[in-house]
């Protein structure tokens, strides 16, 4: 089995102000954040237009190139969010949740499947590059291609803020993990999915369905190789933002299935 998890593009909309972190050469955080041209100086018109990365820069504090270079920044220097993972009532909000989500569940799974006398086995993989081409995913495809089944693990869309409608996407935070039974890529393994369909009936362990638009991930590559692919996806609002939102209770529900499929 295998299991993916990815970094994320962000979305320029939603930079504006945003704290970042930067790994300096000195090993220092250096502190920055998003500028944008504020209204005033856009005007009306200006306000109206959408917001293009070509519209942003980066506020260190500091007025020119040689006191960047002395902060200890140069090309190439790498960046994070600078915003802190906090929890808002049922939900849990941050940067990176896609696809930290993954992460921990695969560290829980792995524990839970320990403890297990008959666990099966399992290959857990961390997949990097997902959005400059899935190549973390297709060199582990290549590499190991004899699976018997490849379960993706990823953050799902969701249509349950008052913007969307529910006729476009169903999907909401607090129902379950999402089966994802087709996306822009590639339809996944019907009888994957219905095999862990029943595993979550079994169990009533609660889950959804969807059928995603602008959307795929990195099983595209395992499909490729001829193994039978799922995606099970966490529901997530907001995606590829420093803001995006999962809730625990989904987190639990996956864990249950996967650990119910893995061990039926």
């Amino acid at each position: 089995m295998a299991f993916n998890t990815a970094a994320t593009t962000p979305d320029a909309r939603f930079l504006a102000g945003i704290p970042l972190e930067f790994l300096t050469t000195n090993d220092k955080i250096a502190i920055g954040y998003f500028g944008l041209k504020s209204g005033h100086l856009a005007g009306i018109e200006g306000k109206k237009k959408p917001v293009l990365f070509d519209d942003l820069f980066i506020d260190l504090g500091v007025e020119s190139k040689d006191e960047v270079i002395d902060l200890g920044l140069d090309i190439g220097s790498p960046a994070v969010f600078g915003t802190p993972v906090t929890q808002i009532g049922k939900n849990v909000v941050g940067k990176a949740m896609d696809n930290r989500v993954a992460g921990t569940i695969q560290t829980f799974l792995g524990k839970l499947l320990q403890e297990k006398t008959n666990r099966p086995k399992v290959t857990l993989i961390s997949t990097v590059q997902e959005e400059l081409g899935m190549k973390g995913a297709a060199a582990a495809a290549k590499e190991f291609s004899d699976y018997d089944g490849v379960i993706n693990i990823d953050v799902g869309l969701t249509g349950d803020t008052p913007s969307s409608s529910d006729d476009y996407l169903p999907t909401r935070l607090g129902a379950g993990p999402i089966l994802v039974y087709k996306d822009y890529s590639i339809h996944y393994s019907y009888s994957l999915i219905q095999k862990f369909e029943k595993s979550a009936r079994k169990k009533q362990i609660s889950y959804q369905k969807a059928v995603f638009k602008n959307y795929n991930t990195d099983g595209m590559y395992f499909f490729m190789q001829g193994c039978p692919t799922i995606t099970l996806a966490i529901p997530c609002r907001y995606t590829h933002t420093n803001f995006e939102t999962v809730r625990l209770i989904d987190i639990q529900h996956t864990l249950s299935l996967l650990t119910t499929f893995l061990t039926s």
